[in-house]
């Protein structure tokens, strides 16, 4: 049993040392990726700690199976045999892991052997369907355990502003801010010559908060959020002028929330809120311009019609009002709004709370 444990540690110190010497932070993968030199690089901190988790899973079936490997690459012939297993194997909850989770382990595998595309040991990804998920869709036993009056401040702030649990946790009442706020800020920017690093990361996150929601009064500054970006998104929804009492009587230096149990459907709560911005800005569909002309039939169409495929082909959402909720919830592309929120909402059921 000890030599096995000294076995299955050096191999983890193999696999510490190849995952840390591919650590890339504060470089650019946008750059990179146009580059083809991403291969060998790992961007964050999250990403590191996943593949080494996964890594080590990884070692740990291979040193039960195949005891005779002590060196790192000698693992590799095992890839499949890991991936197979663990497609298969069936958890507590009487399901089999997800789709997410199992292309997470064959992404570390990939990344900790430098297997290419092409490569013969490659091993392809199962597809990813969002009908397919569980997790924070609808009402689940641990959401009722979380719905109580104790922890409503909470479920009002998560609802309000769509927080990561990350962000959520680290928020302090300095954060929030008012459009007035955001206007004087704008304007003491735009007079000075010269900006300092931080002014213009400033100026920029409020400069995008007044182009998409110059109609909103609360705001929240979220600050290295996933994917290392920050974003000033609108305060919004049913419990909005709650969740701003909250704020303003939070110091600027305390947090709002010391902690968010485990049973808070985060996930959930970030549905509401894109449902939520989704409705205040979304035209009824009927009411959306015919502003395109088809270059083959000579039809005029709705460009501003987002046009949903498989689970849910044929919903309409207004493509405009997307791009707004994508905007508050930090990412850069309106198809993640349809195809991860957004799922509780009917075709035009966008009227005004």
């Amino acid at each position: 049993m000890e030599e096995k444990i000294k076995k299955l540690g050096s191999l983890v110190h193999q696999l510490y040392m190849r995952l840390q010497k591919m650590m890339a932070i504060g470089q650019s993968k946008h750059r990179d990726k146009k580059k083809g030199r991403t291969q060998n690089k790992i961007y964050s901190f999250n990403t590191f700690h996943r593949y080494y988790r996964e890594g080590k899973n990884f070692l740990a079936f291979v040193q039960l199976r195949h005891p005779e490997c002590t060196m790192l690459d000698e693992c590799r012939k095992y890839c499949s045999e890991w991936i197979d297993y663990e497609a298969t194997r069936i958890l507590k909850n009487g399901r089999t892991q997800s789709a997410w989770s199992i292309s997470l382990k064959v992404c570390a595998l990939h990344k900790i052997f430098q297997i290419k595309p092409g490569e013969l040991d490659r091993i392809t990804a199962p597809k990813r369907y969002r009908a397919d998920i569980f997790r924070s869709r609808g009402i689940t036993p641990s959401d009722m355990m979380f719905f109580t009056e104790d922890n409503l401040p909470a479920i009002c702030f998560l609802q309000s502003t769509g927080c990561r649990r990350e962000i959520a946790e680290k928020v302090k009442g300095s954060d929030y801010l008012t459009i007035d706020e955001l206007r004087a800020d704008m304007e003491r920017y735009s007079s000075k010559a010269e900006l300092s690093p931080e002014e213009k990361f400033r100026y920029t996150l409020i400069k995008e908060a007044l182009t998409y929601f110059s109609d909103c009064e609360h705001f929240l500054l979220h600050y290295i959020d996933k994917g290392g970006r920050s974003r000033i998104a609108p305060i919004l929804g049913p419990f909005a002028d709650m969740a701003v009492e909250l704020l303003r009587k939070t110091p600027k230096d305390k947090k709002v929330l010391e902690s968010i149990p485990n049973e808070a459907g985060i996930h959930s709560f970030r549905n509401d809120y894109s449902c939520s911005v989704y409705r205040r800005y979304a035209r009824l569909i009927k009411d959306i311009p015919y502003d395109r002309i088809n270059k083959g039939s000579g039809a005029a169409y709705q460009s501003d019609v987002y046009i949903l495929r498989k689970d849910q082909y044929g919903r309409k959402l207004d493509r405009a009002a997307m791009l707004k909720v994508s905007k508050a919830l930090g990412h850069n592309r309106i198809r993640v709004a349809a195809d991860n929120y957004l799922y509780g909402m009917e075709d035009e059921d966008h009227e005004d709370d």
